[in-house]
């Protein structure tokens, strides 16, 4: 009997997920970033970071053209 992909699978899958949930609690899947600076913009940086903190959504990071990845 194959219960990888049945429907008993997702039955006992989810059950698994919901007794996990009731004894651990929710997992917080938020990431959160945070990164102080002086607000300087200077050209050593190989990215740029604008905040938007009315919008958090519209906030992004720019990686300069010809910068290194980070290994």
């Amino acid at each position: 009997m194959r219960i990888v992909r049945s429907t008993p699978g997702l039955v006992i899958g989810q059950a698994m997920l919901g007794m996990a949930q009731a004894i651990y609690g929710r997992q917080n899947d938020e990431v959160v970033v945070v990164v102080e600076d002086n607000g300087e913009t200077t050209d050593d940086k190989p990215f740029a970071v604008r905040l938007d903190f009315d919008h958090p959504e519209r906030s992004l990071v720019e990686f300069k053209p010809g910068s290194n990845s980070p290994t």
